[in-house]
């Protein structure tokens, strides 16, 4: 009987600098967020949440801070990270979550290459 896959989760933000375009061609991204810089993961939607809100909320662009910033769930087996599922964002007007499938068109190639770069050098 196959094992079951696992989720994760993990907060990824924006990149914010000028040469946003540099950037695009320089990190692999998902839904336009890079994946060029530190990764948190978790093993539920909610700790994700509640430490993403911890972490924004005393920022003075608190607001800006939501909107360049998303949830990513993923799928994982014992080994590795094997496929992007949805991501959440969340309206800094009330505070609430919205969740949107990737589409693989939405992936650069190299992306989940690049998480699992980030997994297996992080404690979960």
């Amino acid at each position: 009987m196959n094992k079951p896959y696992k989720k994760l989760y993990i907060i990824v933000k924006y990149v914010y600098v000028p040469q946003v375009i540099f950037y695009k061609f320089l990190y692999e991204h998902v839904c336009g967020y890079m994946l060029g810089h530190k990764s948190y993961f978790y093993n539920s939607l909610n700790k994700a949440k509640d430490t993403f809100l911890e972490s924004s909320i005393n920022t003075f662009y608190f607001s800006k801070l939501l909107q360049q910033s998303i949830i990513i769930e993923l799928e994982s087996d014992d080994i590795k990270i094997i496929k992007f599922l949805n991501i959440y964002t969340i309206s800094s007007d009330n505070l609430t979550w919205s969740k949107k499938t990737i589409n693989i068109n939405e992936v650069s190639i190299g992306a989940l290459a690049e998480i699992n770069r980030h997994y297996f050098t992080l404690d979960v």
